[in-house]
């Protein structure tokens, strides 16, 4: 088979590299899957850089969520048998012709889905849902603020907080996402690029009446957010997207940007801060992973949830998907197609 890998971190054209393997063999409760979409996520991009902590050490295969179709199971696994169309949280090795995770992490594509759909179902839906059911509980009403509002885990936010009755304020940074925005009913869209989105919250709503604080950005980010939280507010953090280099500047700034942490200021206002990593989730509780796996399925045959997919490059360019992902252009999902190469 064909597997695209990680040889060095650094830029698309230094850091890829096509490789001829051996088809993997599932072990026990393991299923080996043959892909048709690998998707393509924000954090592939970081590790791509050398910027993700979890990385392996090159060369290694990267990409967290494919769907496809089984190819072999291994013993003990009674769910699936070859055929079924399905889709999976890979904790990397998902850049590939075929790729083998545990049943735990597989679940089946939703009947009549489009092409694409399981892989944000597999990470931005699985991710969205746990920081927005599990890690904490949203009520009817309450204000929550979206960032990379227009992204795969923020347009997953969007639905699952309005299936609550939330009031959204998303944030995003092109008109084009702004409309997007406002087509999926965002009450409150804000352009960041062109206002600070603390004073146009507090201009338009008021201080200090977020609820949730959901941000992939980490930094200075967190400490605006705070400024924005009600008592009893959480801020979810989901990410480091404003960590663009591996220079020691960039990190410092990003590690200052957070500002003073102390316990004391959010016991005071019995405020939360909470960090969801779902690589971390994915491997130390797998049966908790499963059951999410199911919900964001059964949610999606619901009606509850619709992703959006963005673009679909051919697994050949990977080079140009990691671009675009990198230009902050990109709305919803984006997928690698994997057609012969």
């Amino acid at each position: 088979m064909k597997a695209i890998f990680i040889r060095k971190f650094g830029p698309t054209e230094e850091a890829f590299e096509f490789r001829d393997i051996e088809i993997p063999a599932p072990g026990d409760h393991e299923v080996c899957i043959k892909v048709s979409a690998s998707g393509v996520n924000f954090a592939d991009i970081m590790m791509r850089k050398g910027l993700y902590a979890d990385s392996p050490a090159p060369p290694f295969i990267p990409g967290y969520d494919v769907e496809g179709t089984v190819h072999a199971v291994g013993s003990g696994v009674t769910e699936f048998r070859p055929g079924d169309r399905v889709f999976a949280l890979t904790p990397f090795g998902g850049y590939a012709e075929y790729v083998k995770t545990s049943v735990l992490g597989v679940a089946k594509q939703p009947h009549g889905a489009e092409p694409g759909t399981g892989t944000a179902l597999a990470t931005q839906y699985a991710t969205a849902y746990y920081a927005a059911e599990i890690a904490q509980t949203l009520s009817a009403g309450e204000i929550v603020l979206i960032h990379a509002a227009a992204g795969g885990v923020g347009t997953a936010l969007i639905q699952l907080c309005k299936r609550r009755g939330c009031r959204i304020i998303g944030l995003a940074s092109t008109e084009e996402k702004i409309k997007y925005l406002e087509g999926m009913g965002v009450e409150f869209p804000i352009r960041h690029t062109e206002v600070d989105f603390v004073e146009e919250v507090e201009k338009r709503i008021g201080k200090r009446m977020v609820s949730a604080y959901f941000d992939n950005l980490g930094g200075k980010s967190i400490r605006k957010g705070k400024k924005l939280l009600m008592p009893g507010g959480r801020i979810i953090s989901f990410g480091a997207a404003s960590l663009t280099s591996n220079s020691i500047i960039d990190k410092l700034r990003l590690l200052f940007g957070f500002g003073w942490f102390s316990p004391i200021s959010y016991l005071q206002k019995s405020q939360s801060f909470i960090g969801v990593n779902m690589l971390r989730v994915a491997t130390s509780k797998p049966e908790l992973l499963g059951r999410i796996l199911q919900e964001v399925s059964a949610c999606y045959e619901g009606g509850e949830i619709r992703p959006t997919i963005g673009q679909s490059f051919p697994a050949s360019d990977v080079g140009e998907a990691h671009k675009f992902m990198e230009s902050r252009q990109s709305i919803g999902k984006n997928v690698l197609v994997w057609e012969k190469l």
